[in-house]
């Protein structure tokens, strides 16, 4: 939005932050009465705020001003809210990449044990507890993008080949070919992660 519609917000702005800060101490009350006080180093809070004039709102009831001190806390981009990443613009963008850095984690984990001679249906069953559970993990909640779910698939199908070895591609007129994405989930008995997030959010 312009500059000058922005300004104009300011007041919808300053309604906004006062009750905030009228919710802030009626809480700081109820927990005098009961002898607790709020824990002082978790007092970040993440504000989501949409519409025009948004961006000045969301600077202004942040900013601290003389002889206002602001609301009681630390504005913040991401914040962990009951085991899954939030962010201010609404997106699970931060959360998606924790996921694929975890299935990345999951697999470098058990380096050595991909290479060694146990049984591939065994392997498949590691596999999918430590790199395909952790990428879909704690992501019910969230809707996904199409570019997320292919970058989480890409993953999983990319570690996925590396576990299945020469049984992911074939040979033919002297040449290597790789299997399609299709049979790579069937031979690992798991499904894309669209298919799997559904099936999740129904149990």
């Amino acid at each position: 939005p312009r500059r000058g519609t922005e300004l104009a917000w300011l007041p919808a702005a300053q309604h906004v932050r006062s009750i905030l800060s009228a919710q802030d101490q009626k809480l700081d009350t109820g927990l005098a009465s009961l002898g607790a006080i709020q824990n002082p180093t978790k007092l970040d809070f993440l504000a989501h705020i949409c519409g025009r004039g948004s961006q000045a709102m969301t600077r202004w009831i942040h900013a601290p001003r003389p002889g206002n001190p602001g609301i009681a806390g630390r504005p913040c981009h991401d914040m962990i809210y009951l085991g899954a990443w939030l962010s201010r613009d609404g997106t699970p963008n931060r959360m998606v990449k924790e996921r694929l850095a975890a299935a990345r984690a999951g697999w470098c984990a058990l380096d050595r044990y991909w290479h060694s001679p146990t049984s591939r249906r065994l392997k498949i069953q590691v596999f999918s507890c430590a790199v395909y559970n952790s990428a879909l993990s704690g992501l019910e909640p969230f809707v996904l993008t199409h570019a997320q779910e292919a970058a989480l698939d890409s993953t999983i199908l990319e570690y996925g080949r590396r576990l299945l070895g020469n049984d992911a591609q074939w040979f033919a007129n002297e040449r290597w070919y790789s299997i399609e994405n299709k049979e790579v989930w069937k031979l690992l008995r798991l499904a894309p992660i669209k298919v799997g997030l559904r099936s999740r959010r129904l149990k």
